[in-house]
């Protein structure tokens, strides 16, 4: 068990992708992957800054993101008749 980085908010980048209906491999759609790339981006990060090696930044550069609007940090919280962590 540990503990892993999540986003606290979001500027200038997506949120969140929502990919219901994108074909996979197989050809077969998606139904309901929603994908919360800052939080991804945010657990990627914690790799490179380490626990104790206080390291307090990351730059990522060369992401491929989806093209969407740029989101927000509300976009990342789950409604509360969906989360099963409450």
């Amino acid at each position: 068990m540990g503990l892993v980085n999540v986003a606290l908010g979001v500027a200038g980048m997506p949120a969140v992708a929502r990919l219901p209906g994108t074909p996979r491999r197989l050809r077969t759609p998606l139904q309901a992957t929603v994908v919360a790339i800052a939080d991804e981006l945010a657990a990627a990060a914690e790799l490179l800054m380490g626990k104790t090696r206080r390291v307090p930044v990351v730059i990522a550069r060369g992401l491929d993101l989806p093209e969407v609007a740029a989101g927000t940090g509300q976009e990342l919280v789950r409604p509360s008749e969906l989360d099963l962590f409450r």
